[in-house]
C-alpha cells in the first residue's frame, strides 16, 4: 500500500511537518501537490500531500486512511512544493504558511464554485427550418426564439435571449418539450473589471534604447538572467515588457507581471489585454472570490499564460515560466508585513531560477542596494535614459515654504502653485497634487494644556477626516467622535492642526471652483472598481485636480497632465529609518514624472522646509546618478545596506512587562551563542533591545530585538542562529522575524 505524507492545514508550531497517512485504492487520481481531506484527532482537516513512497516507520495501528482527494488535479506543483520548502527557511515561517499563501482562499477552502450557464440550440435539421416556422405561425414568441437562434447560428446564453427578447422562460420550456432545441450549461469564466474598457493597442516604432534592452535579454550568453531596466518616467518599460511577453509566448512559455499598488492594475490589465486578449489573467485582493477561482483556475490550465497582480500573484501556477517582471521594484509593498513575511523580488528570483527564466526588475528609481548590486554584476543593468516620442522631461521648481510663511501664506498650497494651477486649469488641462497623508488634520489637541488625542488601543495620534467628522486610528482603525472639550483640562480650546488630502482637496476646489477636484487614497478607494472608476474620470476630458497619497505618484500614464505639485517633500525624509532620503528621493521623482507625459511640456512644483536637501535638489534634476553617489558613499560611512544587513525579532503581547521579557530572554540566548562562536561575534556590527517606536499598536504592546550584521559567511551564521530563537518556548507574547525589515518603528 502506497504512503502519502501529508502537512495538515493547520498553523502550529508543534504540528508544522509531516504526517503519514495510507492512501486508499479509491483515491488513486492523488499525487504531490494534491488537496486532501483527512482525520487529524476528533476532526476531518484538510491537508496537502507533499510526498508519495512505498514504506513508512510508523507503526500500522497509528496510521490513518486519507477520506478523500479534494479536487481532480494537484493544487501545487513540484516546483510549488520546492519553493515552500525553500520559503520556510529563508523566512523562518511555518510551512503551511508558505504554502497557505500560494493558495488563493477560495481555492484552499472551496468558499467559491465554478460559474455555469444554460445555452440554447437549435435541434432539428436546417433544411426543415422553413417547415419548423411555419408550424410555430400560432405562437408569436416561439417563432420569434427559433428565428432569433437561426440567425445567431451559435449556442446562445438563455440571458442574452431574456435580454435581446424580453422575458422568454416559458416559451423557451414549451420549445423544448417539443425538442426543437437542446438546453445545455456551459463553464464560464467570470471576468475581472468586466466593465473596464480595454485600450486600444497603440505599436510604436522602438527607440534605440528600446531595441538595445530587448537585445540584451533576448541574447544574453552570460548565463546571468537577472536584469534591472533603469528607465527614467515615460522612457516606454512597459513596451519592452509586453515585446518580451510576446517572445515568451511564441516559445511556449508564461510570463508574470508584478505590479506594486492595485491602483496600478487597471491601466496595466487594460494595456495588455488590448495586446493578448485572453491570455492575461489577473490577480489581485479586490477580486471577488468567484473571480479569484475562474483566474486562478484558468492560469493553472495554462488557458491565460500571463499574469498580472499586486505582490502575491508571484505564486501564480504558471506552468513554464519564461519571464517574470517586477514594475517599479523599489516599492515597499514588495515585501509582506503578515505571516509569511516573504520579499516578493526574492521570491521571483527564486522561481526564475527553477525555470531558468528571466528575471527583469523596471524602475525609474532603483532600490539603493539592488543598484549597488548591479553595478558589481550581480544584476545586468540596462538603462533607458530618454522619454518616447517627443515627450520631455518636466520642468521642476523648488519652493521653499519657510519663505511662504515670512510673507504671511498661510495655505497648504504655496504661491508658485496657485500660480501654475491657475494657468493649466485655465488652459483646460490635468493637475496632481501629491501629500503623502490621507485625512484632513493630523492630530487633534488642547492650546492649552497640549493633551493630544491618541488611540487608546494604539500609542499614536488619530487622524481627523471631515467626510464624516470622525477622529480614526490608521493602525487598528479605531474611531471617535472628535472631543469638543479637553478630557484633561476642561478647556474648550480644541485646535485641529496640520492637514492630509481632504484637506488640500477643499482648498484645491475652493480655489478654482471650475475645476473637477478628484481625490484618490486609502478612504476614497474601499470598493472593488474604486481605483478604475476614479481614474477613468480623471481621464475624461476637461480640467481636472487629482490629489492623492503615495498611490497616484507612479505608472499611471495621462497625456494631458501637465503639473504635478508635491505638497510636502520632506514629509518622509526624517523618519526612524536609514532609508528615509531614498524614499524621499524615490516619491518626488515618480509623483514627478506623471507631468509632461504628452506632447505638451509639464511642469512641476516641489514644496518643502529643507530645499538644501540632496535628494530633494537630485529629485527635482531628476537626476538618479547623482542621488545614488551621494546615498552609497554615507551608507559605507554608516555601515547600512547594502554593506551590513538588519534583521529583528518583535515580541507582542498585551502585558508589556510579558513583551520585555521575552525580548531580553532572547538577547540573554543571542548573546551566549556568541560569547561561544568568536567568529559569528565578529560579522555582528550591533545588537540592541529596545521598545518599538510606537510601543503599543492594536492592544498590544511592541518590544524589539534588532541585529546590524555583516553580509559574510560568518554573519550568516549568526543570522541562522538568530532564525532558530523561533524554536524556543516563548509564552508571555507573540514573535515575529522580519529579515531586512521594511522600517524599524
Amino acid at each position: 500500500m502506497r504512503i502519502a505524507e501529508i502537512i495538515v492545514d493547520e498553523a502550529h508550531a508543534d504540528i508544522d511537518r509531516v504526517f503519514d497517512y495510507y492512501i486508499q485504492a479509491d483515491c488513486e487520481n492523488i499525487s504531490a501537490g494534491s488537496r486532501v481531506l483527512v482525520p487529524f484527532g476528533r476532526r476531518k482537516i484538510e491537508g496537502y500531500v507533499i510526498k508519495l513512497k512505498d514504506t513508512t516507520d510508523v507503526p500500522k495501528n497509528k496510521m490513518k486512511s486519507i477520506l478523500k482527494v479534494l479536487d481532480e488535479y494537484p493544487v501545487f506543483t513540484e516546483k510549488q512544493l520546492e519553493l515552500a520548502q525553500w520559503m520556510k527557511q529563508q523566512y523562518s515561517c511555518l510551512l503551511i504558511y508558505a504554502l497557505r499563501v500560494m493558495l488563493p482562499s477560495p481555492v484552499r477552502g472551496g468558499s467559491a464554485s465554478a460559474k455555469q450557464q444554460k445555452y440554447a440550440e437549435i435541434n432539428f435539421d436546417l433544411k426543415i427550418a422553413d417547415e419548423i416556422i411555419e408550424t410555430l405561425k400560432n405562437s408569436k414568441k416561439q417563432k420569434q426564439i427559433i428565428e432569433y437562434l437561426l440567425e445567431k447560428g451559435e449556442d446562445i446564453p438563455l440571458s442574452q435571449i431574456n435580454s435581446d427578447l424580453g422575458e422568454s422562460s416559458g416559451s423557451i420550456k414549451l420549445l423544448r418539450e417539443k425538442k426543437l432545441i437542446n438546453i445545455t450549461e456551459k463553464r464560464i469564466y467570470r471576468k475581472p473589471m468586466g466593465t473596464m474598457e480595454d485600450k486600444q493597442d497603440k505599436r510604436f516604432v522602438h527607440t534605440s534604447a528600446q531595441k538595445a534592452a530587448i537585445e540584451k535579454i533576448l541574447n544574453n550568453k552570460t548565463g546571468n538572467k537577472k536584469f534591472i531596466i533603469h528607465g527614467i518616467t515615460g522612457s516606454g518599460k512597459t513596451e519592452v515588457y509586453m515585446h518580451l511577453c510576446s517572445k515568451m509566448l511564441s516559445e511556449g512559455k508564461g510570463v508574470i507581471i508584478l505590479v506594486p499598488e492595485i491602483s496600478l492594475t487597471p491601466q496595466m490589465v487594460s494595456s495588455f489585454r488590448a495586446r493578448f486578449k485572453e491570455e492575461g489573467a489577473v490577480l489581485h485582493s479586490r477580486l471577488s472570490a468567484g473571480e479569484r477561482l475562474d483566474e486562478w483556475q484558468r492560469i493553472h490550465s495554462g488557458e491565460a499564460r500571463i499574469v498580472i497582480g499586486a505582490r502575491s500573484a508571484v505564486f501564480a501556477p504558471v506552468a513554464s515560466i519564461g519571464l517574470i517582471v517586477v514594475d517599479e521594484e523599489h516599492e515597499t509593498s514588495y515585501k509582506s508585513e503578515t505571516q509569511p513575511r516573504y520579499d516578493a523580488v526574492e521570491v521571483a528570483q527564486y522561481r526564475c531560477a527553477q525555470h531558468d527564466a528571466v528575471l527583469l526588475l523596471g524602475s525609474a528609481t532603483p532600490t539603493v542596494s539592488r543598484y549597488y548590486q548591479a553595478i558589481n554584476g550581480e544584476y545586468n543593468l540596462l538603462s533607458l535614459p530618454e522619454r518616447v516620442g517627443d515627450a520631455e522631461l518636466p520642468e521642476t521648481r523648488i519652493v521653499d515654504m519657510r519663505e511662504e510663511f515670512k510673507a504671511k501664506n498661510m495655505s497648504i498650497i504655496s504661491r508658485k502653485l496657485k500660480a501654475e494651477l491657475e494657468a493649466c486649469i485655465d488652459k483646460g488641462e490635468k493637475a496632481i497634487l501629491f501629500l503623502n497623508r490621507r485625512g484632513y488634520s493630523t492630530h487633534v489637541s488642547c492650546r492649552d494644556c497640549g493633551y493630544v488625542v491618541k488611540c487608546e488601543h494604539c500609542d499614536v495620534t488619530m487622524t481627523y477626516h471631515m467626510t464624516d467628522s470622525r477622529l480614526r486610528c490608521h493602525y487598528c482603525g479605531m474611531e471617535i467622535k472628535p472631543p469638543s472639550i479637553c478630557p484633561e483640562c476642561g478647556s474648550k480650546y480644541i485646535k485641529y492642526f496640520g492637514g492630509g488630502t481632504q484637506k488640500v482637496a477643499e482648498e484645491a476646489q475652493k480655489l478654482f471652483p471650475k475645476a473637477e477636484v478628484i481625490r484618490m487614497d486609502a478612504d476614497t478607494t474601499n470598493k472593488k472598481t474604486s481605483h478604475y472608476d476614479i481614474l477613468s474620470e480623471f481621464e475624461k476630458e476637461g480640467a481636472k485636480i487629482l490629489v492623492g497619497t503615495q498611490m497616484i505618484t507612479k505608472g499611471l500614464d495621462f497625456h494631458d497632465v501637465t503639473l504635478v505639485g508635491v505638497i510636502a517633500a520632506d514629509m518622509s525624509l526624517y523618519a526612524s529609518d536609514y532609508r528615509a532620503t531614498e524614499r524621499t528621493f524615490q516619491l518626488v521623482s515618480q509623483v514627478a514624472g506623471r507631468a509632461g507625459r504628452g506632447s505638451r511640456k509639464g511642469s512641476v512644483v516641489i514644496q518643502t522646509y529643507d530645499p538644501d536637501n540632496f535628494s530633494i535638489i537630485h529629485a527635482s534634476n531628476h537626476d538618479y546618478e547623482a542621488f545614488y553617489a551621494e546615498e552609497i558613499k554615507m551608507r559605507q560611512i554608516m555601515l547600512y545596506p547594502p554593506f551590513a544587513y538588519y534583521s529583528r525579532w518583535v515580541f507582542l503581547s498585551e502585558d508589556e512587562e510579558g513583551a520585555k521579557y521575552e525580548a531580553e530572554n532572547a538577547f540573554k540566548k543571542m548573546r551566549e551563542y556568541l560569547e561561544a562562536n568568536p567568529d559569528a561575534a565578529a560579522s555582528v556590527i550591533s545588537m540592541d533591545i529596545a521598545p518599538t517606536l510606537y510601543v503599543k499598536i492594536k492592544g498590544k504592546y511592541r518590544y524589539q530585538l534588532l541585529i546590524k550584521y555583516y553580509t559574510n559567511e560568518n554573519g550568516q551564521k549568526a543570522m541562522s542562529f538568530f532564525s532558530s530563537l523561533n524554536r524556543y518556548s516563548v509564552s508571555l507574547a507573540f514573535m515575529t522575524l522580519e529579515i531586512d525589515p521594511l522600517n524599524m518603528i
